[in-house]
């Protein structure tokens, strides 16, 4: 969050808006009121039941201010170019012909600019909130110190890690794997699309990887047997493991 409200200050001279409540929905729907707001754009992800009721929360609560909610889900590497019942229900088949079954979606651009100055000047941006804010006991916080610095938040953190393995990869010919980004990848500061596309230069164990990982979504949406993704991106609260798979 730290290194979003940064990035946006610097790219774009604008603030990110943080607040800490109990009823989130509320807190955004009386926020998009008082801008004015028409619609409200959110990622949701078809894989977390838990996060329905949280996205229907929302919508009432903006539906009462006449206020519209769309979702993206901006986490899909593929779009279904065949009917359901043709996608194939094996790995190996996918993976050897995924432009047969499915369109890579092209990474979403960055904006040039964004002129914010009327929201910064109305609304109070807000202060980051500490660990303790949030309900963290002392331990918890003591863990969650020592993972920050194993693992810096943040875009520019995972440019820079990307960079590391590539610099591994070419002197010592260790090729990378999406696991080595699983933090940076489950809260979204990698684009999983951008990151397919420079693959070819990575490995092809990373490749293989993000088309397991978009097999197994595809599958959980088509209702096919459940299969076990390397990563997913947790709304609230990251899950760490690891898994591997053979190929």
């Amino acid at each position: 969050v730290e290194a979003l409200r940064n990035d946006l200050q610097k790219k774009y001279n604008a603030s990110l808006i943080v607040r800490l409540g109990a009823q989130p929905a509320d807190i955004v729907a009386d926020l998009c009121f008082s801008l004015n707001t028409t619609v409200v754009f959110t990622s949701e992800r078809a894989e977390f039941q838990s996060q329905i009721p949280s996205t229907q929360s929302l919508k009432t609560a903006l539906g009462n201010h006449g206020i519209a909610l769309e979702t993206v889900a901006d986490d899909a590497l593929c779009e279904i170019t065949t009917h359901a019942l043709e996608f194939p229900k094996s790995f190996f088949t996918f993976r050897s012909e995924f432009e047969r079954f499915t369109r890579l979606l092209a990474p979403q651009p960055n904006p040039r600019s964004l002129n914010l100055h009327h929201i910064d000047e109305a609304i109070e941006i807000g202060e980051l909130p500490s660990l303790s804010d949030l309900g963290y006991s002392d331990a918890d916080r003591r863990i969650q110190l020592t993972q920050s610095a194993l693992h810096k938040g943040g875009e520019h953190a995972a440019a820079a890690e990307i960079d590391r393995l590539r610099s591994r990869q070419r002197t010592k010919g260790c090729s990378f794997c999406a696991c080595e980004l699983q933090q940076w990848l489950e809260h979204g500061c990698i684009s999983v699309r951008r990151l397919f596309q420079t693959s070819s230069q990575a490995s092809t164990k990373l490749k293989h990887e993000l088309l397991w990982n978009e097999f197994c979504r595809i599958s959980d949406a088509l209702k096919y047997p459940s299969h076990s993704r390397l990563f997913v991106t947790v709304p609230v609260r990251a899950r760490s493991y690891r898994r591997t798979i053979s190929y």
